[in-house]
Protein backbone atom coordinates (compact mmCIF):
# COMPACT_ATOMS: atom_id res chain seq x y z
CA UNK A 1 0.00 0.00 0.00
CA UNK A 2 1.38 2.99 -0.78
CA UNK A 3 2.23 6.24 1.64
CA UNK A 4 -0.91 8.10 0.30
CA UNK A 5 -2.87 5.51 0.63
CA UNK A 6 -2.35 4.88 4.13
CA UNK A 7 -2.62 8.05 4.60
CA UNK A 8 -6.08 8.48 2.80
CA UNK A 9 -7.10 5.47 5.13
CA UNK A 10 -6.09 6.86 8.60
CA UNK A 11 -7.77 10.04 8.11
CA UNK A 12 -10.82 8.39 7.17
CA UNK A 13 -10.34 6.31 10.29
CA UNK A 14 -10.18 9.11 12.65
CA UNK A 15 -12.76 10.66 10.96
CA UNK A 16 -15.31 8.50 11.77
CA UNK A 17 -14.19 8.17 14.88
CA UNK A 18 -14.32 11.31 15.92
CA UNK A 19 -17.46 11.54 17.16
CA UNK A 20 -16.60 8.94 20.24
CA UNK A 21 -13.40 10.38 21.09
CA UNK A 22 -14.51 12.90 22.95
CA UNK A 23 -16.02 11.05 25.51
CA UNK A 24 -14.59 8.12 25.11
CA UNK A 25 -11.32 9.99 26.38
CA UNK A 26 -13.03 10.50 29.72
CA UNK A 27 -15.98 7.78 30.22
CA UNK A 28 -15.64 5.11 27.51
CA UNK A 29 -18.54 3.06 26.88
CA UNK A 30 -19.50 -0.31 25.65
CA UNK A 31 -21.00 1.37 23.04
CA UNK A 32 -17.89 3.41 21.73
CA UNK A 33 -16.41 0.21 22.03
CA UNK A 34 -18.60 -0.88 18.75
CA UNK A 35 -18.53 2.49 17.46
CA UNK A 36 -14.47 1.88 17.05
CA UNK A 37 -14.73 -1.34 15.98
CA UNK A 38 -17.66 -1.22 12.83
CA UNK A 39 -14.98 2.18 11.54
CA UNK A 40 -12.57 -0.57 11.30
CA UNK A 41 -14.79 -2.77 9.87
CA UNK A 42 -16.11 -0.36 7.13
CA UNK A 43 -12.27 0.16 6.17
CA UNK A 44 -11.34 -3.06 5.78
CA UNK A 45 -14.27 -4.27 4.22
CA UNK A 46 -15.15 -7.05 6.54
CA UNK A 47 -19.01 -7.70 5.34
CA UNK A 48 -17.35 -9.19 2.19
CA UNK A 49 -14.09 -10.39 2.54
CA UNK A 50 -14.67 -11.65 6.22
CA UNK A 51 -18.60 -12.30 6.62
CA UNK A 52 -18.37 -14.62 9.15
CA UNK A 53 -16.37 -12.46 11.66
CA UNK A 54 -18.62 -9.44 10.43
CA UNK A 55 -21.94 -11.91 11.40
CA UNK A 56 -20.17 -12.43 14.62
CA UNK A 57 -19.90 -8.76 15.24
CA UNK A 58 -23.25 -7.73 14.53
CA UNK A 59 -24.43 -10.62 16.54
CA UNK A 60 -22.30 -9.17 19.82
CA UNK A 61 -23.66 -5.79 19.25
CA UNK A 62 -27.21 -6.65 19.04
CA UNK A 63 -26.74 -9.13 22.29
CA UNK A 64 -25.29 -6.34 24.39
CA UNK A 65 -28.11 -3.58 22.75
CA UNK A 66 -30.50 -6.07 23.93
CA UNK A 67 -28.82 -6.48 27.21
CA UNK A 68 -29.44 -2.91 27.77
CA UNK A 69 -25.35 -2.91 27.97
CA UNK A 70 -24.07 -0.01 25.24
CA UNK A 71 -23.97 2.91 28.34
CA UNK A 72 -21.87 0.85 30.45
CA UNK A 73 -18.66 1.84 31.42
CA UNK A 74 -15.29 0.65 31.01
CA UNK A 75 -14.94 0.40 34.96
CA UNK A 76 -18.42 -1.42 34.84
CA UNK A 77 -17.71 -3.77 32.59
CA UNK A 78 -13.99 -4.38 34.43
CA UNK A 79 -16.21 -5.01 37.20
CA UNK A 80 -18.19 -7.44 35.48
CA UNK A 81 -15.50 -9.04 33.41
CA UNK A 82 -13.63 -9.83 37.00
CA UNK A 83 -16.64 -10.39 39.41
CA UNK A 84 -15.31 -7.77 41.57
CA UNK A 85 -18.19 -6.03 43.12
CA UNK A 86 -22.04 -5.42 42.93
CA UNK A 87 -23.44 -2.00 43.08
CA UNK A 88 -25.73 -0.83 45.71
CA UNK A 89 -28.81 -1.62 42.75
CA UNK A 90 -27.69 -5.46 42.77
CA UNK A 91 -27.19 -5.41 46.59
CA UNK A 92 -30.71 -3.62 47.18
CA UNK A 93 -32.02 -7.21 45.07
CA UNK A 94 -33.85 -4.15 42.94
CA UNK A 95 -33.91 -6.06 39.57
CA UNK A 96 -33.30 -9.59 39.84
CA UNK A 97 -33.25 -10.29 35.96
CA UNK A 98 -29.70 -8.90 35.08
CA UNK A 99 -28.35 -10.16 32.17
CA UNK A 100 -24.74 -9.20 33.67
CA UNK A 101 -25.31 -11.80 36.25
CA UNK A 102 -24.99 -14.34 33.23
CA UNK A 103 -21.87 -16.35 32.15
CA UNK A 104 -23.27 -15.81 28.27
CA UNK A 105 -22.74 -12.11 29.17
CA UNK A 106 -18.93 -12.43 30.57
CA UNK A 107 -18.81 -14.91 27.33
CA UNK A 108 -19.40 -12.41 25.21
CA UNK A 109 -17.13 -9.64 26.49
CA UNK A 110 -14.18 -12.13 25.75
CA UNK A 111 -15.61 -13.40 22.40
CA UNK A 112 -15.78 -9.39 21.69
CA UNK A 113 -12.12 -9.49 22.50
CA UNK A 114 -11.32 -12.13 20.23
CA UNK A 115 -13.38 -10.49 16.98
CA UNK A 116 -11.56 -6.66 18.25
CA UNK A 117 -7.44 -9.01 18.47
CA UNK A 118 -7.90 -10.90 15.86
CA UNK A 119 -8.49 -11.41 11.76
CA UNK A 120 -9.99 -7.41 12.06
CA UNK A 121 -6.71 -6.08 14.02
CA UNK A 122 -4.79 -7.36 11.31
CA UNK A 123 -6.47 -6.37 8.62
CA UNK A 124 -6.22 -3.05 10.39
CA UNK A 125 -2.66 -3.18 10.47
CA UNK A 126 -2.09 -3.40 6.53
CA UNK A 127 -4.14 -0.10 6.20
CA UNK A 128 -3.35 2.18 9.19
CA UNK A 129 -0.13 3.45 10.35
CA UNK A 130 0.43 2.56 14.36
CA UNK A 131 -0.68 5.87 15.80
CA UNK A 132 -4.18 6.03 13.75
CA UNK A 133 -4.55 2.17 14.61
CA UNK A 134 -3.49 3.05 18.48
CA UNK A 135 -5.88 5.90 18.22
CA UNK A 136 -8.93 4.11 16.95
CA UNK A 137 -8.53 1.06 19.29
CA UNK A 138 -7.79 3.23 22.72
CA UNK A 139 -11.19 2.20 24.31
CA UNK A 140 -10.78 -1.55 23.43
CA UNK A 141 -6.97 -1.45 24.80
CA UNK A 142 -7.87 0.30 27.55
CA UNK A 143 -10.77 -2.22 28.47
CA UNK A 144 -8.00 -4.93 28.32
CA UNK A 145 -5.58 -2.96 30.26
CA UNK A 146 -8.19 -2.47 33.46
CA UNK A 147 -9.07 -5.90 33.00
CA UNK A 148 -5.31 -6.58 33.92
CA UNK A 149 -4.89 -4.26 36.18
CA UNK A 150 -8.12 -5.54 38.38
CA UNK A 151 -7.29 -9.14 37.89
CA UNK A 152 -4.05 -8.98 39.30
CA UNK A 153 -5.35 -6.69 42.05
CA UNK A 154 -8.16 -9.23 42.72
CA UNK A 155 -5.54 -12.50 42.77
CA UNK A 156 -3.73 -10.31 45.49
CA UNK A 157 -6.89 -9.85 47.45
CA UNK A 158 -7.24 -13.57 47.37
CA UNK A 159 -3.30 -14.25 48.56
CA UNK A 160 -4.32 -11.50 51.25
CA UNK A 161 -7.26 -13.15 52.11
CA UNK A 162 -5.55 -16.96 52.11
CA UNK A 163 -2.89 -15.26 54.54
CA UNK A 164 -5.01 -13.89 57.37
CA UNK A 165 -7.29 -17.15 56.98
CA UNK A 166 -4.52 -19.97 57.22
CA UNK A 167 -1.33 -18.02 58.07
CA UNK A 168 1.25 -18.11 60.83
CA UNK A 169 -1.11 -16.05 62.94
CA UNK A 170 -4.63 -17.81 62.17
CA UNK A 171 -6.40 -20.23 64.92
CA UNK A 172 -4.58 -23.21 65.35
CA UNK A 173 -7.32 -25.58 64.51
CA UNK A 174 -7.47 -29.14 66.51
CA UNK A 175 -8.07 -32.33 64.15
CA UNK A 176 -11.60 -32.25 64.40
CA UNK A 177 -12.06 -28.58 63.37
CA UNK A 178 -9.72 -29.56 60.40
CA UNK A 179 -11.60 -32.79 59.43
CA UNK A 180 -15.02 -30.63 59.41
CA UNK A 181 -14.10 -27.53 57.84
CA UNK A 182 -12.17 -29.57 54.82
CA UNK A 183 -15.29 -31.10 54.51
CA UNK A 184 -17.34 -28.29 54.88
CA UNK A 185 -15.00 -25.77 52.26
CA UNK A 186 -16.41 -28.87 49.60
CA UNK A 187 -19.92 -28.86 50.35
CA UNK A 188 -21.40 -26.97 53.24
CA UNK A 189 -22.95 -23.73 51.96
CA UNK A 190 -21.40 -20.42 53.65
CA UNK A 191 -18.25 -22.72 54.23
CA UNK A 192 -17.55 -22.80 50.40
CA UNK A 193 -15.29 -20.34 48.52
CA UNK A 194 -16.80 -17.69 46.73
CA UNK A 195 -17.13 -18.51 42.72
CA UNK A 196 -13.84 -16.28 41.77
CA UNK A 197 -11.99 -18.44 44.50
CA UNK A 198 -11.96 -16.21 48.02
CA UNK A 199 -11.77 -18.14 50.95
CA UNK A 200 -15.54 -18.62 53.26
CA UNK A 201 -15.38 -15.77 55.78
CA UNK A 202 -16.88 -18.69 58.14
CA UNK A 203 -15.36 -21.24 59.78
CA UNK A 204 -16.60 -23.96 62.31
CA UNK A 205 -15.26 -24.13 65.89
CA UNK A 206 -14.66 -26.88 68.15
CA UNK A 207 -12.77 -27.02 70.62
CA UNK A 208 -11.43 -28.93 73.87
CA UNK A 209 -9.20 -26.68 76.30
CA UNK A 210 -7.58 -26.93 79.00
CA UNK A 211 -5.85 -24.15 80.32
CA UNK A 212 -9.15 -21.51 80.74
CA UNK A 213 -8.98 -19.59 84.07
CA UNK A 214 -12.07 -18.94 86.30
CA UNK A 215 -12.63 -17.63 89.79
CA UNK A 216 -14.66 -19.95 92.39
CA UNK A 217 -15.07 -19.77 96.27
CA UNK A 218 -12.95 -22.01 98.11
CA UNK A 219 -14.35 -24.25 100.99
CA UNK A 220 -12.87 -21.28 103.37
CA UNK A 221 -14.66 -19.07 101.40
CA UNK A 222 -12.21 -17.17 99.83
CA UNK A 223 -12.08 -16.15 96.26
CA UNK A 224 -9.26 -17.84 94.24
CA UNK A 225 -8.53 -18.43 90.71
CA UNK A 226 -9.10 -21.89 89.24
CA UNK A 227 -7.60 -23.68 86.08
CA UNK A 228 -9.81 -25.28 83.76
CA UNK A 229 -11.38 -27.59 80.96
CA UNK A 230 -13.82 -26.06 79.08
CA UNK A 231 -15.30 -26.61 75.37
CA UNK A 232 -16.63 -24.56 72.30
CA UNK A 233 -18.60 -25.51 69.53
CA UNK A 234 -19.47 -21.97 67.14
CA UNK A 235 -18.49 -20.35 64.33
CA UNK A 236 -15.71 -18.01 63.35
CA UNK A 237 -15.78 -15.39 61.12
CA UNK A 238 -12.52 -13.70 59.70
CA UNK A 239 -12.42 -9.86 58.63
CA UNK A 240 -10.53 -9.38 56.07
CA UNK A 241 -10.34 -5.48 56.53
CA UNK A 242 -6.91 -3.86 55.91
CA UNK A 243 -6.49 -2.60 58.77
CA UNK A 244 -7.38 -6.07 61.15
CA UNK A 245 -4.84 -7.20 63.22
CA UNK A 246 -2.78 -4.24 62.89
CA UNK A 247 -2.53 -1.77 65.36
CA UNK A 248 -1.08 -1.15 69.28
CA UNK A 249 -1.42 -3.25 72.51
CA UNK A 250 -5.55 -3.90 72.53
CA UNK A 251 -5.36 -4.44 68.73
CA UNK A 252 -7.30 -8.17 68.84
CA UNK A 253 -10.11 -6.58 71.15
CA UNK A 254 -10.41 -3.73 68.89
CA UNK A 255 -9.81 -4.85 65.41
CA UNK A 256 -8.91 -8.84 65.08
CA UNK A 257 -9.06 -10.85 62.19
CA UNK A 258 -11.12 -13.11 63.27
CA UNK A 259 -14.14 -13.08 65.95
CA UNK A 260 -16.40 -16.68 67.03
CA UNK A 261 -19.31 -16.89 69.03
CA UNK A 262 -21.49 -19.89 70.26
CA UNK A 263 -22.35 -22.77 73.30
CA UNK A 264 -19.84 -23.10 75.87
CA UNK A 265 -19.47 -26.36 78.22
CA UNK A 266 -18.05 -27.12 81.36
CA UNK A 267 -17.55 -30.46 83.60
CA UNK A 268 -19.53 -30.55 86.91
CA UNK A 269 -15.75 -29.67 88.74
CA UNK A 270 -13.63 -26.59 88.46
CA UNK A 271 -10.65 -28.46 87.59
CA UNK A 272 -8.09 -28.84 84.48
CA UNK A 273 -8.56 -32.51 82.49
CA UNK A 274 -11.76 -33.22 83.98
CA UNK A 275 -14.88 -34.68 81.91
CA UNK A 276 -17.01 -32.07 80.27
CA UNK A 277 -20.42 -34.27 79.48
CA UNK A 278 -22.63 -36.58 81.46
CA UNK A 279 -23.99 -35.67 84.63
CA UNK A 280 -23.48 -31.89 86.14
CA UNK A 281 -22.20 -31.01 83.12
CA UNK A 282 -22.79 -27.10 82.80
CA UNK A 283 -23.56 -25.05 79.33
CA UNK A 284 -23.80 -21.39 78.47
CA UNK A 285 -22.06 -19.13 75.95
CA UNK A 286 -19.22 -17.62 74.71
CA UNK A 287 -17.48 -14.42 72.65
CA UNK A 288 -14.14 -14.23 71.10
CA UNK A 289 -12.23 -11.43 69.73
CA UNK A 290 -8.79 -12.34 68.32
CA UNK A 291 -7.05 -15.06 70.52
CA UNK A 292 -8.92 -13.63 73.38
CA UNK A 293 -12.39 -15.17 74.77
CA UNK A 294 -15.16 -15.03 77.19
CA UNK A 295 -17.17 -18.01 78.60
CA UNK A 296 -20.07 -18.08 80.56
CA UNK A 297 -22.28 -21.06 81.77
CA UNK A 298 -25.75 -20.68 83.95
CA UNK A 299 -27.02 -23.03 86.53
CA UNK A 300 -26.30 -23.09 90.23
CA UNK A 301 -22.32 -23.10 89.87
CA UNK A 302 -22.28 -20.07 87.48
CA UNK A 303 -19.20 -19.18 86.37
CA UNK A 304 -17.26 -16.81 84.11
CA UNK A 305 -14.41 -18.47 82.48
CA UNK A 306 -11.18 -16.48 80.56
CA UNK A 307 -8.78 -17.98 77.80
CA UNK A 308 -6.62 -17.57 75.38
CA UNK A 309 -6.77 -19.29 72.17
CA UNK A 310 -3.30 -21.43 72.59
CA UNK A 311 -2.36 -25.61 71.65
CA UNK A 312 0.03 -27.19 74.46
CA UNK A 313 -0.50 -30.48 72.17
CA UNK A 314 -0.75 -29.27 68.48
CA UNK A 315 -4.04 -30.89 67.13
CA UNK A 316 -5.08 -31.84 70.04
CA UNK A 317 -5.60 -29.27 72.86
Amino acid sequence: MTRALRRTCATVALALAGATTAHAQTQATLGDIFARLKVGESLVGFSTTTPAVAQRLAGLELYFRNADAMGMTLDQLTDVYTRRRADLSTVARWNRQVPQFEMGFVDSLVALNTVAHGALQRALMEKLTRESLDSLYKPIDDFGAQVLIKARAANQEKLRRFYIKYGPDSPHLNLAEVGINYLGQLFIPGLLPSADGMPSPYELVATYRTTDLTAAHSDAGHLTGRVVTTAQAGVRMYGFSETCGKGGRFVELIDPCQSSAGAFFMGPRDAPLSKLWGSGQRAGFYLARGKYHLGYVFGAEKRLVFGVDQQLVPYVF
